[in-house]
């Protein structure tokens, strides 16, 4: 048992954060943000994959009112928050190899008060090898560190 680092480092100043080419040799996966931020006011954080980002399923409670991801291709959504505002939180993916099923669930506050807690789980056969960091319209990431582990 134990963590093993995948990726890590800062965002860049890009609209988008691919981590690609996650080997599929571990128990589970572990994405952890911290301090992310837009320069652009208005902007939602987002999770995704690119295995096949249209048939996440999930339900989250944002702020105490319940959020359905249910046929949205975002495995996370942050909602809006100004350009000062960051994202930090914790994301855990069971089961993202090939199989029937990815179960996950996601930890997240922002720091103008926000607070989310999502289960959610992706349906389809193929595995999750690339995670998708970005924001829902136009605007660069500004902040923010990131780490990807492997779950022994």
């Amino acid at each position: 048992t134990g963590l093993t680092l995948i990726a890590s480092g800062s965002f860049p100043a890009a609209a988008t954060l691919d981590i690609t080419s996650i080997p599929q040799t571990y128990g589970a996966i572990i994405l952890y943000w911290a301090g992310v931020s837009c320069d652009t006011a208005t902007r939602s954080f987002l999770i995704q994959h690119t295995t096949n980002a249209t048939v996440n399923r999930g339900v989250g409670i944002l702020n105490t009112a319940v959020q359905n991801f249910n046929t949205q291709a975002n495995m996370f959504d942050s909602q809006n928050q100004t350009a000062a505002e960051t994202t930090s939180g914790v994301m855990i993916i069971h089961g993202y190899q090939a199989g029937p099923q990815k179960i996950y669930q996601i930890q997240a506050g922002n720091s103008g008060g926000g607070t989310h807690a999502v289960l959610g789980a992706a349906q389809q056969a193929a595995a999750i090898e690339t995670l998708n960091l970005l924001w829902n319209g136009s605007g660069s990431f500004d902040a923010g560190t990131y780490a990807l582990y492997g779950v022994n």
